[in-house]
């Protein structure tokens, strides 16, 4: 092989001489840094546009439990939803003068909502649109909505369709320990559960039918109120229907068939007197025309026509009050029953057996299906009492038993509720207790957590919407990042300012480099 001069090897054409780069070389090496630098700042450039642009981007829900994935009903329903729908949310988390946290709950609740308004416009491929107002810097829009909408307080999400307009309060989309139960002893406000999706659901379903449907409670044979907030009245019940997206209105069959005109439901709740042979035929002829029956009926509640009613549904019921065996306590506290078995593959109390929560009843009793029940008609059991119970028998001419188990009374687990289908449309749901429901079991020492959904999961079943029925709250985790200004504008100085400046000077570093 040919040798230089000095015995080194001849240089290849173009490679540089003397160990060292020429300048084409040392330019190409700034540029390597340079294009680096720039590719990097586009990069985090378009990560931020994307991050800040709901309809530019594709979610993945990695949070427990994905609380911010919509259920596949209200997906479904959102598919086929025909004319376009507006939520407007107005949320300013209160500043008391007892500081227990309540703002920054209330501010945490209120992004888990505005989150979940963005998934409702993602899903619905444009039908639903989201607006966030502010209530300082879009006041005036806000006052126009008071003026329109009577509006008095704020955290709220107005569900606006074509010609009506819903509002879902905070209250009703997340449970809130506000902190403030004794004065005296101030403890801290804490978010117990998010349920946002069953309230905002039903308010769409609400605003984009043309009526609202009705709900009657029929009245006028004893029995709790519908428009009365006394302990034993069915003022909080009527109201959360209400709230459902239905209208509440009292129904007298004294006045004849025509009081059930133009109902989709019908609730007889606990009635103490015997309603008769013209309203149980009545009753009929409404659930074989496609209504929906509700009836709570209690052990004690005697009507032969009602009865017939039942056997009609395919159900017959004991007249026994339901009593525990395994309770240290003798006498009426032994009917207070506290119910954990509720069945899984119904819609109704599906949502309550995902909660692992429960209800409470007193002076329940049980329910069966008929042994001349029409084999078309479909009865599935939804609730099953403790399996250490015993049904305590009516004495003669008394409204109860001696609460002992005594020779004759059967032991064993019954079922408290049942929900009928009939091939013809018509649906019924029947519960062995006509308290569970009322204001007083609503409250928060009288009944548990299920009972209120086991009543509002039956009346959208009866009018087949099961798109609203309630779904299991939300886990509430206590993970969170908060940031000052200070913090995020550093962040942003980091990432926006720093690293592509640490990418320049890379690049020119490695210019340095090459050219030694």
């Amino acid at each position: 092989m040919a040798l230089n001069g000095d015995g080194r090897p001849p240089t290849q054409a173009g490679a540089p001489r003397g160990g060292g780069f020429t300048r084409s070389w040392r330019w190409l090496g700034a540029a390597e840094g340079l294009v680096t630098s720039a590719v990097l700042v586009v990069v985090v450039g378009v990560v931020t546009y994307a991050a800040t642009r709901p309809a530019a981007r594709v979610t993945w829900d990695l949070t427990p439990a994905e609380r911010y994935t919509l259920s596949d009903e209200t997906g479904a329903f959102l598919k086929t939803l025909e004319q376009p729908v507006e939520f407007i949310s107005i949320m300013q988390p209160e500043v008391l003068a007892f500081d227990t946290g309540l703002t920054a709950v209330q501010l945490k609740a209120a992004d888990y909502v505005n989150t979940l308004l963005g998934q409702y416009a993602q899903e619905s491929d444009g039908r639903v649109s989201v607006s966030v107002l502010d209530p300082h810097r879009d006041r005036p829009a806000i006052e126009d909505l008071k003026r329109e909408l009577h509006l008095t307080r704020f955290n709220v999400v107005l569900v606006r369709g074509p010609t009506r307009t819903e509002l879902v309060f905070l209250d009703e989309l997340a449970t809130i320990d506000r902190g403030l139960g004794d004065p005296e002893n101030i403890r801290a406000a804490e978010l117990r559960a998010l349920h946002a999706e069953a309230p905002l659901t039903s308010a769409l379903l609400s605003v984009s039918s043309g009526t609202r449907p009705k709900v009657g409670v029929l009245t006028g044979w004893g029995g709790p109120r519908p428009e009365s907030f006394d302990m034993f009245d069915l003022g909080l019940f009527a109201e959360n229907v209400r709230g459902q997206g239905f209208e509440v209105v009292p129904v007298n069959l004294n006045e004849g068939d025509g009081a059930l005109e133009g109902l989709e439901a019908l609730v007889v709740w606990g009635p103490e007197l015997d309603p008769g042979r013209r309203v149980g035929d009545a009753l009929r002829r409404f659930a074989d025309a496609g209504g929906g029956l509700l009836l709570a009926l209690d052990p004690m509640f005697s009507s032969p026509d009602v009865d017939e009613l039942l056997a009609h549904l395919g159900l017959v019921r004991e007249r026994a009050i339901l009593c525990r065996l395994d309770l240290p306590t003798a006498g009426p506290d032994r009917a207070q029953l506290t119910l954990t078995r509720f069945h899984p593959a119904h819609p109704i109390p599906a949502p309550v057996a995902a909660m692992g929560t429960f209800a409470r009843v007193y002076a329940a009793g049980g329910l069966a299906r008929s042994p001349a029940a029409p084999p078309a008609r479909l009865t599935e059991a939804l609730i099953t009492s403790p399996g250490e119970v015993f049904g305590d028998q009516l004495l003669p001419g008394q409204p109860s038993g001696n609460w002992a188990l005594d020779e004759g009374e059967q032991r064993g687990a019954r079922v408290l509720g049942y929900a009928v289908s009939d091939p013809g449309g018509g649906r019924a749901v029947v519960y062995g207790n006509g308290a569970f429901l009322t204001n007083g079991f609503l409250g928060d020492a009288g009944g548990g957590p299920a009972n209120l959904p086991l009543g509002l999961n039956a009346v959208n079943w009866l009018v087949g919407r099961e798109q609203a029925i309630d779904v299991a709250p939300r886990p509430v985790y206590v993970s969170r990042v908060d940031l000052l200004e200070d913090e995020l504008a550093r962040i942003v100085l980091y990432v926006l300012v720093f690293m592509p400046l640490a990418g320049a000077g890379l690049g020119v570093l490695i210019w340095f480099v090459r050219r030694r």
